[in-house]
This record gives C-alpha cells, sequence and structure tokens, in this order.
C-alpha cells in the first residue's frame, strides 16, 4: 500500500470510527440499557452489536477498501484472504 492509499485509509478508519457514535452515546445515557454477556464472559450491549454492523457497513461501502477482510469484537473474521486487514473494536 503507498502513502497515498494509506491516507485514504485513514481516513476511512476515521469516518469509520465516528460513524455509531451518537447512537452508542445515547445507548449508554439510556435508562434501559441492557447488557447481556458473550460466550467468553465479557460484556456487550445491543448498542455494541449496532455500533459494529454500523461499522461494517461503512467499510463495505468503501470502493477503495471494501473488498478487504474485517475482523471485529462481535461479528468476529468476515471476508477470506486479503493482503490486509481491517480490524475494529467499539
Amino acid at each position: 500500500m503507498d502513502a497515498d492509499q494509506l491516507a485514504r485509509a485513514l481516513q476511512l478508519a476515521c469516518a469509520v470510527a465516528t460513524c455509531p457514535s451518537a447512537q452508542l452515546l445515547a445507548a449508554f445515557r439510556s435508562d434501559d440499557l441492557t447488557i447481556a454477556t458473550k460466550a467468553d464472559g465479557s460484556p456487550v450491549t445491543p448498542a455494541d452489536r449496532e455500533a459494529e454492523a454500523a461499522m461494517r457497513a461503512r467499510l463495505r461501502a468503501s470502493s477503495e477498501f471494501g473488498h478487504l477482510a474485517i475482523l471485529g469484537e462481535e461479528g468476529g473474521l468476515e471476508g477470506g484472504e486479503t493482503p490486509y486487514r481491517l480490524s475494529r473494536d467499539s
């Protein structure tokens, strides 16, 4: 990946990182926040899962980087072998 591609990847990463922020803040300020326990014993909320889905959708919508594999805390690995992998954790 050349320097220009890295710069565009960083722009995308910043946009992806902030896309679910309003949704997450609203959920965590809510009086009816539901917390479940994942198989590994760690907590997860519906907002966590929705945020990851929104972030994955934003990544997939990228014409330049949407083909890359995505690794996320809630959804695991999506996509096959690619030279680069997009990792996200909300």
